[in-house]
């Protein structure tokens, strides 16, 4: 938003018809009072997020550890009762399973995010789709948050700079 703030601060507003209004306008009138509070605190709040990194890191793998693989094993479990023709689906699934189980440290999670890729391209874009996608998808809602929390924890500051800067 900040960046669109800026963007557009010299643009007058149009009317339906596409073109300026004739309205005569003054400068301050697309000027934000606050936008430069806004961007300090964005700026702190990164070098805060910076400063405690390793409570973060620490606090998601806690979390995969923990409150994710419980919910991800049943889930796992109930989609293998499902008859599937690509064998390696599963296979990659519980490589995912016991990547996120045995994380005691900070490590770099992106071959596990890759083989999640690889495993969502087999189930979207076989025969299986067609057939077990749906009962697929609690799992992979839950995956996908799974995914989001290893980016806290090995990719806090491509985080920062994307969302941050």
């Amino acid at each position: 938003e900040v960046v669109w703030y800026f963007r557009h601060t010299d643009r007058k507003p149009e009317n339906k018809e596409g073109t300026y209004k004739k309205v005569s306008f003054q400068p301050d009138d697309f000027k934000d009072k606050d936008i430069s509070e806004f961007v300090y605190l964005l700026f702190k709040l990164s070098n805060l997020v910076r400063t405690h990194r390793s409570v973060l890191e620490e606090y998601h793998i806690e979390f995969l550890n923990g409150p994710d693989t419980e919910a991800i094993i049943p889930l796992l479990a109930e989609l293998k009762k499902t008859p599937i023709d690509t064998p390696g689906v599963y296979t990659i699934l519980d490589d995912i399973v016991n990547t996120i189980r045995d994380i005691r440290a900070p490590q770099n999670l992106g071959v596990m995010r890759l083989n999640y890729g690889r495993a969502l391209m087999v189930m979207n874009f076989t025969n299986w789709a067609s057939a077990n996608l749906k009962k697929a998808e609690p799992l992979i809602i839950k995956l996908n948050l799974v995914m989001a929390h290893s980016r806290n924890i090995d990719s806090i500051e491509s985080q920062i700079n994307e969302h941050g800067s």
